[in-house]
């Protein structure tokens, strides 16, 4: 009960900061989503920092910020470009995953983020992050919050951690506000829908194959 009211608390939070803003943005997004694709020009994003989960090489000439949302279909589909592209860069990229719930439309995606973030404290948040994307479609046939949660402590057995400290840590405030905060960070940077990609804090339009994803990638390898 306590983690259910702790989220219920966070979704209002975010409705009342961010709803404003997405009202906003719907409004222009369409038009901004235009801009950018025909004028791919590096933008005022927020910085990487010690707060952001990094994969790869920290002082990579290129770097890969993501907006994602776990229960997102599509971003399942793009996880797998990362993995790909960390494995064949090496030292030449580096990864930054940011939580972007659609919690409107989603209702474990805030959870799962929770998930995530939890096993971060365990030093195991890309282990999690790829269980979550791998398993995507068993935790979504869960019929309410507390069997969709059920789920991800069964994979935090998997993954060995403290199952009892990970249910805390999942419930707990410094780990819902990190998410919220991570949310305003994609307020910030214009994010209107999932995943949003960022090379080198250029928003790309999300390519239709690895090859085509790998090909923006080596773009802003040899820009540099």
């Amino acid at each position: 009960m306590k983690h259910m009211h702790m989220q219920k608390n966070l979704m209002k939070k975010i409705a009342l900061w961010g709803g404003g803003i997405l009202a906003i943005g719907a409004i222009f997004g369409f038009l901004w989503w235009s801009y950018t694709q025909s004028n791919p020009e590096s933008e005022n994003i927020t910085p990487i920092s010690q707060s952001d989960w990094i994969r790869g090489n920290q002082n990579a000439p290129v770097r890969i910020i993501v907006y994602s949302d776990f229960q997102c279909p599509a971003c399942k589909y793009y996880a797998s470009f990362m993995d790909r592209i960390v494995s064949d860069e090496g030292t030449n990229v580096a990864l930054v995953y940011r939580n972007f719930p659609l919690y409107q439309n989603h209702p474990y995606t805030l959870a799962a983020s929770f998930a995530a973030e939890a096993a971060g404290k365990q030093g195991k948040f890309w282990d999690m992050h790829a269980m979550l994307f791998t398993k995507q479609d068993e935790w979504l046939q869960s019929k309410n919050i507390d069997e969709a949660q059920g789920f991800f402590k069964s994979y935090a057995k998997t993954l060995k951690l403290d199952v009892n400290q990970f249910s805390q840590d999942m419930a707990s405030r410094d780990i819902m506000d990190k998410v919220f905060a991570q949310y305003q960070m994609g307020i910030h940077d214009h994010v209107q829908w999932t995943p949003t990609i960022f090379i080198n804090s250029t928003r790309i339009q999300n390519p239709q194959s690895y090859d085509a994803f790998k090909a923006l990638v080596d773009q802003a390898l040899h820009a540099r």
